[in-house]
C-alpha cells in the first residue's frame, strides 16, 4: 500500500502537534493508513463534498467530471 496522500500536512506524522512513535507512525501512515482517524475524516468529508457537488449538477455524474 503507498504511504497516506496527507503525509506532507500531517501533524502527527511531522511531530507538529506531538511526538508519535515510530511504530505507530509506520502502522497508521504508511502500512494502513484507513484506520487513521484523520484519514477517515478527510475521506468522509471528500465522499461528501462529492455528494453535494453531484446533487448540484443536476445528478448528471458528466457535469462533475469537469
Amino acid at each position: 500500500m503507498p504511504d497516506c496522500e496527507l503525509l506532507p500536512t500531517c501533524p502527527f506524522f511531522n511531530d507538529s502537534m506531538y511526538e508519535m512513535p515510530e511504530m505507530d507512525k509506520e502502522r497508521y501512515c504508511k502500512e494502513d493508513y484507513r484506520w487513521c482517524g484523520r484519514h477517515m475524516a478527510f475521506k468522509a468529508i471528500e465522499r461528501e463534498l462529492e455528494r453535494k457537488k453531484y446533487a448540484q449538477a443536476g445528478n448528471n455524474i458528466q457535469d462533475i467530471r469537469k
